[in-house]
């Protein structure tokens, strides 16, 4: 199977980041029992030319849009052609309390040595950013769901929810709840549980195809879900046409058995 060419910042799939922060947090306490990762820290930020930036005056805070590094207060930029992320972000990465984040922001650990910031919210209209959804864990979370939030050509990989050239699209793998085995073999490249998963925002709904985005954990960042109306119709492996967890406003999609209550 080829490989996908994905931006060059996995910690900002949503997929991916709330793999990762399903087990781990970080608190006003810090970092504990966490190594601090040189390699991606605020003091690595490109010297870029501020003809590229949007401002480059240093005025954009923490995950507001940037080009470049010197458009960010942080002087760290995460821009959409390098990261996938509509818009790109200013960054506070390898923070160690919510207080280095700011007001309404908290600090969370990603994965492999890394801590960010990211705002708080209870509901989708506490994120700041059209592009945001609010997550079950109470931070949103910047990801595409249409063509229309990319800039400059690029395209919504609805798998991958980021910013990518069309050129860089691929659709050879495995699609919504396929068993797996290895990240790589799904389109989303996130297997979870020996199934691939794909999030979305249940209030943009920019799952792939005819897919719907439903919510199961009372927020709006979700999964996506194949409608139908008999199992005949689900096409992926184990797959049954059910009620997701009883929750009648998702209807009867396509899932694993073990979604009916």
């Amino acid at each position: 199977m080829t490989n996908r060419t994905v931006p060059n910042a996995p910690w900002l799939a949503p997929s991916l980041v709330i793999c990762a922060l399903a087990c781990a947090g970080c608190s006003d306490g810090g970092k504990e029992g966490q190594n601090r990762d040189a390699s991606v820290s605020a003091d690595s930020a490109p010297t870029e030319s501020p003809a590229r930036c949007l401002q480059g005056d240093g005025s954009q805070g923490t995950l507001e849009p940037c080009s470049c590094s010197f458009d960010c207060v942080s002087g760290f930029c995460h821009p959409e052609e390098e990261t996938g992320q509509p818009g790109g972000s200013c960054e506070v990465l390898q923070c160690e309390t919510n207080q280095e984040c700011g007001d309404n922001h908290i600090c969370r650990h990603i994965g492999g040595g890394i801590t960010s910031c990211y705002e708080r919210c209870v509901k989708n209209e506490d994120c700041s950013r059209a592009t945001a959804s609010c997550t079950s864990l109470g931070f949103c979370l910047n990801f595409c769901q249409y063509d229309s939030e990319c800039s400059d050509g690029r395209v919504c990989d609805p798998y991958i929810t980021l910013c990518v050239y069309p050129e860089d699209l691929l659709r050879d793998g495995l699609g919504s709840w396929a068993p797996c085995l290895r990240n790589e073999e799904c389109l989303s490249q996130v297997c979870g549980s020996g199934r691939c998963f794909t999030n979305c925002s249940v209030e943009r709904q920019g799952c792939p195809g005819n897919e719907v985005c439903v919510d199961l954990f009372d927020a709006d960042l979700g999964w996506c879900f194949a409608p139908c109306h008999s199992d005949a119709e689900c096409l992926e492996d184990n797959t049954k046409c059910l009620i997701p967890f009883g929750i009648a406003s998702a209807g009867t999609v396509c899932a694993p058995p073990h979604f009916r209550l």
